[in-house]
């Protein structure tokens, strides 16, 4: 099952985030907003207030849980 997709703004661009969890943990999903990198990490960052970086495209991210 897939999860559904989260909008930022006005675009198209998907962008791979990884960001820190409340728990602690490192995430990692695709989001949708626009191609601008600084307007996208700011439009992100509200949502995810503990961004950490910040990829064009759709990746795979691989976390080690042992890390946290």
């Amino acid at each position: 099952m897939k999860n559904k997709a989260i909008t930022f703004g006005v675009g198209n661009m998907a962008w791979t985030i990884v960001f820190r969890e409340h728990s602690g943990r490192v995430g990692a999903r695709t989001v949708q907003g626009p191609n601008d990198k600084h307007v996208a990490w700011r439009l992100i960052e509200k949502e995810y207030p503990r961004l950490i970086a910040m990829v064009p495209g759709r990746h795979p991210v691989c976390i080690n849980k042992e890390t946290v």
